[in-house]
């Protein structure tokens, strides 16, 4: 099975590059990715790109599909969810929405980075 995945953001200037997804893993993680690259990026953290990840385990993926649920928000699979994550955290902020998000309603999650 192959990754299921939806794009949040994507931009391309001259000095930065950012791409944000959103993904179900064939493990059935709910998993937010990002990577910004480029010269301002080097200026910045010191290395040409800077990769972040925000891992929601399928229990936990569970819960929060089961709070979306309570609230009359229809999610009936995987796909569904990560068109509601789209919806509603598209943009630059989309990773540091969501993950303020799952703070907010408990949703435990794991954050790494990758400089």
């Amino acid at each position: 099975m192959n990754d299921l995945i939806v794009t949040l953001f994507e931009e391309s200037r001259e000095d930065i590059k950012i791409q944000i997804y959103a993904r179900i893993t064939e493990n059935s993680e709910l998993m937010l990715d990002g990577v910004d690259s480029g010269d301002l990026v080097e200026r910045l953290k010191g290395d040409w790109d800077y990769e972040y990840y925000l891992t929601v385990d399928k229990s936990s993926k569970e819960l929060l599909i089961n709070k979306l649920r309570n609230r009359n928000i229809q999610i009936i699979d995987d796909e569904a969810l990560l068109n509601w994550i789209k919806a509603n955290y598209s943009g630059n902020s989309a990773f540091s929405s969501f993950k303020a998000f799952l703070t907010s309603e408990k949703i435990e999650f794991k954050m790494d980075f990758w400089i």
